[in-house]
């Protein structure tokens, strides 16, 4: 099954040095904490985007304000999966409900964290292992994507076959197109440079892009 949201974080993972596993694993005490710590921002701050105001007896819940800590529970790995699955779940019906193509943002914001790189092109991670933003680290313009100012596209994994030509520029390119109004069967061959040139309705279809490359042949 084609995961390109796994495919993406996992790329994220080891080039920052992350961990990764190919087995499930509940993982270690740290590694928990961190991942419901940046679950917790993530929601926090889609909530002051929404405009909700999330309150605990009539308190404003801030992240500097929570305290997270050891439980007496033991981690049940079974539960931890069901449970991200029902995040994940409930992540795709707000984009649907809302209308975000959410394959073409996240493509925009993978983009931008693979970016995250200091000076000497080493990752900065702070002690609770979270990756740090660098100097001058410019973040994605997700505003562009939703207006159809550019084209999001993704990188194909290296053991998929020979790179293509760019619909159009005809450079050799790993990345494809992805538009949300478009099947992965109907994505095109798309390079970066001329991703952010041309807008999506610039992008040919695949049988077009096919009869391009023959009369070309």
């Amino acid at each position: 099954m084609s995961d390109p949201y796994g495919s993406k974080v996992r790329e994220f993972h080891e080039k920052f040095g992350l961990v990764v596993r190919d087995t499930p694993d509940t993982g270690f005490w740290n590694e928990r904490q961190l991942r419901v710590r940046l679950m917790l921002e993530e929601v926090l701050e889609f909530a002051k985007a929404a405009g909700v105001m999330v309150c605990m007896e009539a308190r404003r819940v801030q992240m500097d304000r929570l305290w997270i800590g050891d439980s007496a529970e033991t981690p049940d790995l079974t539960a931890m999966a069901h449970e991200l699955a029902d995040v994940a779940y409930v992540t795709h019906g707000t984009a649907v409900q809302l209308g975000i193509p959410l394959l073409a943002v996240t493509a925009e914001v993978h983009a931008a964290n693979m970016r995250k790189l200091g000076p000497d092109g080493k990752p900065i991670i702070n002690a609770q292992g979270k990756v740090q933003k660098p100097e001058g680290w410019k973040p994605a313009d997700v505003g562009a994507v939703l207006a159809n100012k550019t084209i999001p596209v993704v990188q194909e994994p290296p053991d998929m076959g020979p790179a293509e030509r760019c619909c159009f520029c005809r450079k050799r390119t790993r990345m494809w197109t992805a538009l949300h109004d478009r099947s992965p069967g109907q994505q095109v061959a798309c390079c970066e440079v001329c991703a952010k040139s041309h807008v999506p309705k610039d992008v040919p279809t695949k049988a077009e892009w096919f009869r391009q490359e023959d009369a070309r042949r």
